[in-house]
Order: structure tokens, then C-alpha cells, then sequence
């Protein structure tokens, strides 16, 4: 996932010692909430006239949610679309707003199975202490199929 996470992503998994099931709940919670603004921000730009107001906060609250689960790549086409606002170039956001779909998509398409492999791994429990066989437990939990698309 070089170049989609950054060290953002490592401080929330680092919250997991303190906070068990932290990263496993943060992931689908954060999809649910970009979704809800990606959304809101899709009918805004499809409307007219342009509710500028709206368009900035809603590219806000998307690139500080981006920023905050550590998606580099998704915060960076964001602030790509916030310079673009701030240019006034609103003839561009429509396409600005596709790359950001796109990131997102493919940001879900690498967390959502990594969050459903911290869940199978939960409900798995530890290792059986008698058991001589954990790696084989390991892996009968990875190779499940976790899309759930």
C-alpha cells in the first residue's frame, strides 16, 4: 500500500495496543462518513447555482478525514481540489471530484478486506496455547475470502 498510507495509518494501529478492535472499527466508520460527504458534495456539484459555501467545506471535511486515517494519496487529490476551488476554477471540479472517487474506491478496496482480516482475526481469538499448528491457524484465517464486493 506504498504511497496510499502514510505514517498517519501507523499512529491509529499504534492506538490498537491501548485500544483493541480501535483499527478494525475506524476503518468502516471512516468509509460511512466520507461516503456521507462524498455524496452530499457529488449533488452539490451536480446542482445549479454552485453552492460555494458548501463545496469548500465539504472538500475540507473530506481532506482532514483523508489526512487524519492517513490515506496520503486520497489527501493529496483532495488538496488538489481545494486549489482548485481556492482558484476559482470551477469548470474543473467535476474531474477533480472523479480522482477523488477513484482514490477513495481504491483506498476501500486495500482497508476494507484489511479491516475484515482484523475482525476474523479477533473472533479467531489467540492462539491455542496446546496447539503446535499456529501458523496453520494464521492462515486458515488469511485465506478466507474477505471481499465483500
Amino acid at each position: 500500500m506504498q504511497g496510499i498510507l502514510d505514517e498517519n495509518f501507523l499512529t491509529l494501529e499504534l492506538v490498537e495496543a491501548s485500544k483493541p478492535n480501535f483499527v478494525e472499527k475506524i476503518i468502516p466508520s471512516y468509509f460511512s462518513i466520507s461516503a456521507g460527504f462524498m455524496n452530499e458534495l457529488q449533488h452539490i456539484l451536480d446542482s445549479e447555482p454552485l453552492d460555494l459555501k458548501n463545496v469548500e467545506r465539504l472538500i475540507h471535511k473530506i481532506m482532514g478525514g483523508s489526512g487524519s486515517m492517513g490515506a496520503a494519496k486520497l489527501h493529496a487529490v483532495s488538496g488538489e481540489m481545494l486549489e482548485l476551488f481556492k482558484a476559482r476554477a470551477l469548470d474543473r471540479l467535476k474531474a477533480a471530484f472523479e480522482k477523488i472517487k477513484d482514490e477513495h474506491s481504491a483506498l476501500k478496496m486495500h482497508l476494507g478486506p484489511y479491516a475484515e482480516l482484523l475482525k476474523q482475526l479477533r473472533l479467531a481469538g489467540p492462539p491455542n496455547e496446546g496447539s503446535d499448528n499456529q501458523e496453520e491457524d494464521v492462515e486458515s484465517i488469511a485465506s478466507n475470502d474477505v471481499n465483500n464486493d
